[in-house]
């Protein structure tokens, strides 16, 4: 970005950002739509292909859907996984289904008591049946994670390293053993607009309320929500209506998670371990592959039972377009830049 305009302009910068991309902001209209004009100066001669992109704010699952059945949008992403089926039916739609590395990440907030109990949080993960939350949410498209983060390179696998089942017996030891063995209230929030986020949340609020956890669940806009993450104001957070990591490595998120002196608390959850933040930084500075693929399943295990947050589900990111939109590729981070994407007449 360029420095001068971001320190002379201040927050006003936002409104009109310059930036290094292949289009160009013409107007930002909060809550409504953004539409961008090709970049004559961008640096790969040629691209983008595309003269203008809008993109407009859907509030809702079924007004993205509508909007490219209708012809009122010829790209949509955030698809409900309750309409993948019908949608790859439709005639002149294409359905994109990618796997990044893309997770339900649920983050306690550590500041808060109940949640600093190690034996609470395990409790938690005990007490979620993610069978039936693959299936009644996510039509089984979902993949049962053994890891507290999304799915990366030198993961051990499912049968070396087992995911959290369902025991309700485990779970309601646990919490008899916690600082908080009859329970305690608390707040979850997601994000609104996604069908499937208010029906994971009513799931979670159940099964949670098997083992004496009262839930109470807030449904805010996304950049309220996410606000709210980053100043941890929140007991239980979804910070992001999608969650996903750029590399497919996991030595970022590892230093987000772990790294006391990064700034970021814990990647804006309040948590810290010495112990694992040694693990991982010998993990970070080993340079041959054989010993990173040896000690991140170590690191992987020694998170996993310290559970600082739960990874509900690992999802694969999916789109939708018309049939007409050419190349619609989507990057590491489920997201498509446009530059190679043209419209078939």
């Amino acid at each position: 970005m360029p420095k001068a305009l971001v320190e002379s302009q201040g927050d006003a910068f936002w409104e009109d950002p310059v930036g290094t991309g292949p289009f160009m902001v013409k107007e930002f209209v909060l809550g409504s739509h953004i539409p961008f004009e090709r970049n004559p100066n961008y640096w790969e001669e040629g691209k983008p292909y595309l003269d203008e992109v809008r993109f407009d704010f859907a509030t809702d699952d079924n007004s993205r859907v509508l909007a490219l059945t209708g012809g009122q949008a010829q790209m949509i992403d955030g698809v409900p996984f309750a309409k993948i089926k019908t949608l790859s039916e439709t005639a002149g739609i294409n359905v994109q289904s990618t796997d990044v590395p893309l997770f339900l990440g649920l983050w306690f907030n550590h500041n808060r008591p109940q949640l600093a109990d190690q034996k609470v949080r395990q409790a938690m993960q005990y007490a979620i049946d993610r069978e039936t939350i693959n299936t009644s949410v996510f039509q089984g498209v979902g993949t049962i994670p053994n890891s507290v983060l999304p799915a990366f390179k030198f993961d051990a696998s499912s049968t070396d390293l087992a995911p959290y089942v369902l025991d309700l017996d485990k779970a309601r030891q646990l919490m008899s053993e916690s600082s908080y063995p009859d329970g305690f209230p608390i707040t979850l929030q997601y994000p609104a607009g996604f069908a499937y986020y208010k029906q994971l949340a009513l799931l979670l609020q159940s099964m949670w309320d098997a083992i004496g956890i009262e839930v109470e669940l807030i449904e805010q806009d996304q950049g309220t929500e996410t606000d709210r993450f980053y100043q941890l104001d929140y007991d239980l957070t979804f910070p992001y209506a999608e969650f996903t990591s750029d590399v497919v490595v996991p030595d970022e998120y590892a230093y987000f998670i772990a790294d006391p002196g990064n700034g970021l608390d814990g990647f804006f959850s309040g948590w810290h371990n010495d112990e694992i933040w040694q693990m991982i930084q010998a993990f970070g500075t080993a340079t041959s592959e054989s010993d990173r693929a040896a000690q991140w399943p170590e690191i992987q295990q020694a998170l996993l039972e310290e559970t600082p947050w739960i990874n509900v589900m690992d999802l694969p990111f999916v789109n939708a377009s018309s049939t007409n939109v050419c190349n619609p590729l989507i990057n590491a981070l489920g997201a498509n830049r446009l530059e190679d994407t043209w419209l078939k007449e």
